[in-house]
């Protein structure tokens, strides 16, 4: 939810519809996912939590635990 709202109070031209709220998808999001998936900073099977703090985007990434199935 924060993150939603920190991209709809950055974004110009609200008025165009949603052109520039995919443009800033990419540039606030996915460019900086693929930046930290490059730098090794994420790895593949992990869930990404994005937040906003302080006026600024803060990702995280994380991993559900696997559940042993036991046979009866």
């Amino acid at each position: 939810k924060t993150a939603k709202e920190f991209i709809i109070r950055n974004i110009d031209h609200r008025e165009w519809g949603a052109r520039p709220i995919r443009r800033a998808i990419q540039n606030f999001i996915e460019n900086i996912i693929a930046e930290k998936f490059i730098k090794g900073e994420f790895v593949e099977n992990g869930k990404i939590s994005i937040k906003s703090k302080n006026n600024q985007l803060v990702f995280n990434q994380f991993f559900a635990k696997k559940i042993k199935k036991t046979a009866k």
